[in-house]
């Protein structure tokens, strides 16, 4: 919700990268090309809470006291982790979150979709994906799905910033993004349950590993 409340979601953001698999975006000009052209960055906080989203599958199995570097470090490397997150790839219509604010919604899901240790999905569409997603702009190409024929990237808006896509003038952009007061309070809902499961989860934790110490 912050991406949503701050306005980073209606700056322009562009669906640069569409292929069979994902719809890609959340680029936007970075914090250092920014601070060379004098600007400050608008978003700064929002980029600082969305630099270690961490696999659902390895936040469950967080152990107390461990800080989120900690946990993405294990996440990699953890085989327990690894077999958990390839177990669970992710649906169809997800949307999810692939590292700082980048994001994508899955068009067609295989079972390498969301098994990285920073894949951590956010919500799930639920209307749209006909007559919105599967429609969106793919025929100028990207640099990561061919390179040969080019077209806009996420290195290109980093550098130059989201004005740099007027030369794409077919790209499908969100603007004006908003959310209905009924789904703010499911969402803000859900999230505290998920925040309460976790901490339960965290407490249980603390509490097997101090039964251990007194039988030892």
């Amino acid at each position: 919700l912050k991406l949503l409340d701050s306005g980073f979601l209606s700056q322009g953001l562009a669906f640069w990268r569409v292929n069979k698999w994902i719809a890609q975006f959340g680029a936007d000009m970075s914090p250092m090309a920014r601070k060379k052209q004098g600007e400050d960055d608008p978003f700064e906080m929002v980029r600082a809470d969305h630099q270690s989203d961490i696999h659902p599958q390895c936040r469950q199995r967080r152990r107390a006291g461990e800080n989120e570097t900690t946990l993405l470090a294990r996440c990699k490397s953890d085989v327990d982790m690894s077999a958990a997150r390839k177990a669970q790839p992710w649906a169809n219509n997800t949307w999810a979150l692939i590292g700082g604010t980048h994001m994508l919604i899955v068009r067609g899901a295989n079972q390498d979709m969301g098994t990285s240790a920073s894949d951590c999905p956010v919500a799930t569409v639920s209307a749209g994906m006909r007559d919105v997603i599967d429609k969106l702009h793919s025929e100028y190409g990207n640099p990561i799905d061919t390179p040969k024929k080019g077209g806009p990237g996420q290195r290109l808006i980093f550098g130059q910033g989201l004005g740099v896509l007027e030369e794409w003038p077919k790209l499908d952009v969100l603007y004006n993004c908003t959310i209905s007061r009924g789904a703010s309070r499911q969402v803000r809902s859900a999230a505290a349950s998920s925040l309460a499961v976790l901490e339960g989860g965290v407490e249980r934790s603390r509490r097997r590993r101090g039964r251990r110490r007194r039988a030892e």
